[in-house]
């Protein structure tokens, strides 16, 4: 199961005072919903590294 992997990895990332920026949602579930909503929330960061507009 990923839900345990991804808090642990994050909980690792953290410990070794790496900055990281989470959003889980109770179950871990992945659907469409779910994704187009954390793509809106990245494409801030996501597209001025890319040189594209916001």
């Amino acid at each position: 199961m990923l839900w345990p992997s991804a808090h642990r990895f994050a909980y690792t990332l953290m410990l070794r005072h790496i900055r990281v920026t989470t959003h889980f949602y109770s179950g871990g579930r992945h659907n469409w919903t779910y994704w187009q909503h954390e793509f809106s929330r990245a494409w801030r960061v996501l597209a001025p590294a890319l040189g594209l507009p916001v």
